[in-house]
């Protein structure tokens, strides 16, 4: 019987409906920006998997907000990036689907996707999220077989009382402190993108991302107001036939 080998973990296709340069792999975080991170032996590993998940987010450019995942399966055996690295099973951000710069694919569905097409077992594993999960996001990675999941902020109402009556799954809330926010602005500023990293060059990224997300509103409201303008000569030619009939 014949059967399809497992994707590589290469750079895949861009993920923009309007296409762009490829994607890196959810399937290889070395692929992806994490500004030098290396965990902490002063932290625990659910702190320091937290903190890569926040490395990997700002990599997002959604317009509605960025958002990481990580699927994690087994405790890395010791404090390195190489250790932490090879526990983990998935690694995505949230992603366009329809129109550039939306976020309408979850940073979770992407992960619980990547998994599903390479044919990785997830039973058992952590999910580390930017924020808290969606309805649709926490039953996803609930009937993926996700035991844990770790983020930054409560649940919200339904899924708690959810969790008050089934506990096949758990969730760890490590709220934000103005340490750990320091800790991990300083991850960007100092060791982000290369020793040579400052200040300077990740405000000016932020730049280019607000001047991206700009344009893209740009597009969208000369579009809704070319359609309306259309939608008005209409109806006047309509209104002006009418009238000599």
């Amino acid at each position: 019987m014949n059967t399809i080998p497992p994707p590589s973990p290469l750079i895949q296709p861009s993920l923009s409906p309007l296409g762009g340069p490829p994607t890196p792999s959810f399937l290889d975080i070395t692929q992806w920006e994490t500004y030098d991170w290396s965990p902490s032996p002063s932290l625990s590993i659910d702190e320091n998997y937290l903190d890569l998940c926040m490395m990997l987010m700002r990599t997002s450019i959604a317009l509605q907000g960025f958002m990481g995942c990580l699927l994690v399966k087994g405790e890395p055996p010791s404090y390195t990036r190489t250790s932490y690295f090879s526990q983990i099973l998935t690694c995505s951000i949230n992603t366009p689907f329809f129109t550039s710069f939306n976020s309408e694919v979850h940073a979770e569905i992407n992960s619980i996707s990547a998994a599903a097409r390479s044919n990785i077992n997830v039973d058992g594993s952590t999910a580390y999220i930017s924020m808290p999960p969606c309805k649709n996001c926490f039953m996803s990675l609930k009937m993926a077989g996700v035991g844990r999941i770790v983020s930054r902020n409560r649940l919200c109402e339904t899924i708690t009382d959810y969790l008050t009556k089934v506990n096949t799954i758990t969730y760890l809330d490590i709220p934000d402190t103005d340490i750990s926010r320091e800790r991990r602005l300083k991850i960007v500023e100092v060791t982000g993108r290369g020793v040579t990293a400052t200040k300077e060059k990740i405000q000016e990224e932020r730049k280019k991302r607000k001047i991206m997300k700009e344009e893209e509103r740009e597009r969208k409201r000369g579009n809704r107001e070319r359609r309306e303008k259309e939608k008005e000569e209409r109806e006047k030619e309509k209104g002006e036939g009418e009238i000599k009939e």
